[in-house]
């Protein structure tokens, strides 16, 4: 393991080898931390799910942060795709949520 680094990312799932990933690319030293396979904790259990707006409860900055993070994901994912070959299996399929109408008037605001 190296001695030094000029960032050390904690976690090798998807957020931490993404982040390690850029970070390298703007030419930063970094070393990745990670107790056991990358990819194979929370990563595994998200199922892929890039849910901004069906997790929302109201407008906020994180709202904001996470509609804009999903939007920039589809060029992401070709910049990997092109870069290593792999298609990681990205596909705009979108959520279905179903319940009461109590459940639905949730959502209206994003309407």
């Amino acid at each position: 393991m190296k001695a030094s680094a000029d960032v050390a990312v904690v976690g090798g799932g998807v957020i931490g080898l993404a982040l390690a990933r850029e970070l390298s690319s703007r030419g930063f030293d970094v070393v990745l931390l990670e107790r056991g396979r990358t990819g194979e904790e929370a990563s595994s259990a998200a199922a892929g799910l890039l849910t901004a707006q069906s997790d929302a409860l109201a407008p906020s900055p994180f709202f904001a942060l996470a509609r804009e993070s999903r939007d920039l994901y589809p060029d992401w994912s070709d910049a990997l795709r092109q870069e290593t070959g792999l298609d990681i299996g990205w596909r705009p399929t979108g959520v279905l949520r179903c319940g009461t109408p109590d459940f639905l008037e949730r959502f209206r605001w994003q309407r």
